[in-house]
């Protein structure tokens, strides 16, 4: 196995973030105690001194002496050498317990810095310019870390990946489950646990077996890499036995959750019981008792031997949020993505949106952005509904965090009710966008009057931004003057627009990233400039689960109200008060 690293940094080294980065380096070490060659190369130049360069250029190359081309066969030896460079050369005289995703800390605040590393087959965290992503699917496979700036940093990325929580999964062992069958719900554990980041710093995972009695299979901390955790899983022996999932539930709460020790306090406690049967013992008691501990509960009911109220007593409430269904084990797989986005939305998502009689997750943009306090109130789509006017000199601008603290959810549904008059429906502004410190764009919903056509922009794993166009005669009404509802469903490979429900266009995706939170939030924005459009916005809002999107609907569009006189409608108690089913818009 070979670890090569090189570095070129202009100016000055901050020492405790070398520091990092070479202590990163020594875990890599102990993870690699076999055969290891290290090659360690530190060049640094000044663009503004040439004398000074040179100085430096000195002291590096009287650096490089504990290096040179080495072959480490134990970590004491590596560690030596790696206190010898921090002493020597940059004053480090401590290292302390790191991880290997401190690869990313910063070598100085300022200054753009290049990277290259690889790794053989060593699961990284791989980051480019403007974000960072863990490539656990690609962790047999070398990676190339390169173009550091100094906000790449984990403390400046948001979203489900970095999420700080504990994580519990209480899976069913008994008699009625059967090997294969465990084999699978095992294999399905594995991939949803995969969207997560593992570590102390990250979300931690522990799995429960239970049958007769619960068995810790996987206690937290105990692993500090994914690919350490997928291997643990793969490893559980099935219990068999009786079903007693009361007594899970109870020893999850009373000894797993309780021995979390982590740097970061969790952000959330929550556990997943999954289950293909009623309980043999009560399980009333144990889930009240949990969710009095604030452990956030989900119920995975598989197959038809399961009893729904049961599943219901088990899981927070609203059940449609925190029960899901599986049609048995064999097609487990496919609520994978829905279980990822729920344990998501408890990170990412801590608001809630009143909508009719529940409350939906979500962002309410009107707010977050203090649009009321910053627009002036006019009238609305509706009587009934209240409007505010964005003026060229209407600046709407928050820090990224103050509005979404934790990121973006994987999956999301954008919808905003506007109306564009003359001349902002003839120009090419960004309706909302997120940037980073840097002025990226990590994502934007982009309104272009010259093309007419709607654009959508944001992270990728591959070419680190990605945008879609959405151009069609039906959206051709959107710069009609007339009020509007736009919304887009954001899914994690692909996005769909809706103009007054009606479905545009789906344009698929690369895989999304998480955005830098490190910088600002606008709303009515010039594309690449500071200045403000002038336009009429009466609702702002982000929903975190995708199934909204058949639930908010554009009943408070005139032209929609008025085509339901000769439509099939049906009462929604969800967002506004009618809905066209599904077969209706069809119609239209």
């Amino acid at each position: 196995m070979a670890l090569t690293i090189g570095a070129l940094m202009e100016q000055s080294i901050n020492p405790c973030a070398l520091g990092n980065f070479v202590e990163a380096l020594l875990l890599g070490c102990l993870l690699l105690i076999a055969k290891l060659e290290i090659q360690v190369v530190v060049t640094k130049r000044s663009l503004i001194d040439p004398i000074d360069a040179v100085r430096r250029r000195r002291m590096v190359d009287s650096c490089q002496a504990p290096w040179g081309n080495l072959r480490h066969r134990n970590s004491e030896l590596c560690k030596r050498s790696l206190n010898n460079l921090l002493e020597k050369c940059f004053s480090v005289h401590q290292l302390r317990s790191v991880h290997l995703e401190e690869l990313l800390q910063p070598l100085s605040k300022s200054l753009l810095h290049f990277f290259f590393i690889e790794f053989k087959p060593v699961q990284v965290v791989a980051c480019n310019r403007y974000h960072v992503s863990l490539l656990g699917h690609l962790r047999e496979q070398a990676f190339v870390l390169h173009t550091l700036q100094h906000n790449c940093s984990c403390r400046h990325i948001g979203g489900c990946r970095t999420a700080v929580n504990d994580l519990v999964f209480i899976m069913d062992g008994s008699w009625s489950v059967g090997f294969n069958n465990f084999e699978t719900a095992k294999t399905w554990l594995v991939n949803v646990t995969n969207g997560f980041d593992i570590g102390p710093e990250y979300t931690q995972v522990a799995v429960i077996q239970y049958s007769d009695t619960p068995r810790l299979e996987i206690p937290f901390g105990q692993f500090l890499t994914n690919k350490e955790l997928i291997a643990a899983i793969e490893s559980i022996k099935y219990l068999g036995g009786n079903t007693q999932t009361g007594r899970a539930i109870k020893f999850a709460t009373e000894n797993v959750f309780p021995s979390s020790q982590r740097i970061k306090t969790a952000k959330n406690k929550i556990a997943v019981v999954v289950t293909d049967g009623k309980s043999q013992d009560d399980v009333v008691d144990a889930s009240v008792e949990a969710r009095v501990d604030k452990i956030i509960l989900f119920a995975v009911g598989v197959g038809s031997e399961i009893t729904e109220s049961e599943l219901k007593t088990i899981a927070n409430k609203p059940s449609s949020t925190y029960v899901i269904f599986a049609e048995d084990y064999e097609t487990i797989e496919r609520i994978k993505e829905a279980m990822q986005q729920k344990i998501c939305e408890e990170s990412v998502c801590p608001t809630r949106i009143p909508v009719a009689a529940r409350d939906e997750k979500g962002f309410e943009l009107m707010l977050g952005f203090k649009i009321p306090q910053k627009a002036q109130e006019i009238f609305g789509s509706l009587t009934t509904e209240a409007g505010f006017l964005i003026t060229s000199q209407t600046d709407v601008t928050e820090n990224t965090r103050d509005i979404f603290p934790e990121g973006l959810p994987p999956s999301y549904v954008f919808v905003a009710t506007l109306r564009l008059k003359s001349p902002t429906n003839e120009q090419k502004f960004d309706l909302w966008r997120i940037l980073s410190k840097e002025g990226i764009i990590q994502a934007a919903v982009t309104i272009d009057g010259e093309q007419q056509a709607v654009l959508f922009t944001t992270t990728s794993l591959v070419n680190e931004i990605q945008t879609v166009a959405f151009k069609d005669g039906n959206l051709e009404k959107l710069f009609d003057e007339d009020w509007h509802q736009l919304k887009l469903l954001v899914l994690e490979m692909e996005v769909t627009c809706f103009l007054d429900d009606i479905k545009i266009q789906t344009r698929r995706l690369v895989q999304v990233i998480p955005i830098f939170i490190n910088g600002k939030a606008q709303v009515a924005k010039h594309v690449k400039r500071e200045t403000s459009v002038p336009i009429e916005i009466q609702k702002l809002r982000l929903y975190c689960d995708p199934q909204q999107s058949d639930r908010e609907t554009a009943c408070e569009i005139p032209s929609v109200t008025r085509s339901m006189r000769y439509l099939k409608v049906k009462r929604n108690i969800f967002s506004c008060k009618y809905y066209r089913s599904p077969e209706d818009r069809k119609i239209v």
